[in-house]
This record gives C-alpha cells, structure tokens and sequence, in this order.
C-alpha cells in the first residue's frame, strides 16, 4: 500500500483484490484501510478530475462491500455466496422486515434482489411490496423483505453452494 509520501500519489487500486473473493482481513483492519482511503480522497479531492473522484468513490464502495462481508462473516455466517448468505440472514430474521439496502450489505453485491428472486424460486416465502406484512397490516415497499415464519422444505433451507 502507498502512501502520499515524496509527492508520490496514492495509488488506490494497488491493495483491492477482485470483489469476489472471499475477505481474508479482519473488520477493524478494514475499518482502519478505509479511514486511510478517505483521507486520501480529503486530502486530493481540489486536484480530480470528476473522474478521477469517481473511480475513488468506487475504490470506496469496493471496500465497504468487503467490510460488509467480512462483519458479516465475523459474526458466524459461513456461507460463501451472496444468495446463500442472505438465505441465512433472512432465516436468522424470519418475520422481520429487512430493507433492501441491509441485503446489499450482507450479499456483498447490488444485485440482491435477483438473488432473493432465486431464493423464492427455491421455495422461500418471502414477502415483498406491495404485500402487506402480516403483523402490521401495513404494506411492505418494494425495497423490503420479509420471510414469513413457517415450514421449509429442505432444499430451501440450506440451498446450493453454487453461485452468487
């Protein structure tokens, strides 16, 4: 990893590795990596281009994801895909409403909605707006989930191990 020593620039792709695979560093390391990142951003935010700020703030949001997963595999989530860890997410919160943007974290991806589509396909039974919850009554937005309490069939419950 570099740093802005000598008037040598950060280099910011140098310490990311491909989004898939799977985090090997521990939460706070990563926190700290980000502290740094966003310093970094700070300190030569008047000199970017408008490119250049968007491939940073991608930079960013690589390593947000990362953390995401790696909390997430912190606090005992072994499943390696993005669809099978949001299975067990929304098992762990069956009947609570999940919003869309807390998948996105756990999956580690943005396509979470696909993969909630998969899960129900799988035989899950997931609720979604404008389906209303059963607790409240009220009708869930199409950003939110929730899992309705009941019985599972077997393949729905543990799932495959292929894919995101």
């Amino acid at each position: 990893m570099a740093y802005l020593i000598k008037s040598r620039p950060y280099r910011w792709r140098e310490h990311l590795r491909p989004t898939n695979q799977r985090p090997s560093a521990s939460s706070a390391l990563l926190v700290s990596h980000l502290s740094e990142q966003l310093s970094h951003y700070l300190v030569e935010l008047p000199g970017l281009s408008l490119r250049d700020r968007v491939l940073r703030l991608i930079d960013l949001q690589n390593s947000f994801r990362k953390l995401g997963r790696t909390v997430v595999a912190e606090t005992g989530f072994t499943a390696r895909s993005a669809r099978d860890r949001i299975r067990q997410y929304l098992i762990a919160h069956s009947g609570l409403v999940i919003d869309g943007t807390e998948l996105a974290v756990v999956a580690g991806i943005s396509e979470y909605a696909r993969r909630v589509r998969e899960l129900r396909e799988e035989g899950l039974k997931i609720l979604t707006g404008p389906d209303l919850d059963p607790s409240t009554g009220l009708a869930l937005r199409p950003d939110q989930y929730l899992l309705q309490k009941g019985p599972r069939s077997s393949k729905s419950l543990f799932g495959s191990t292929a894919g995101n």
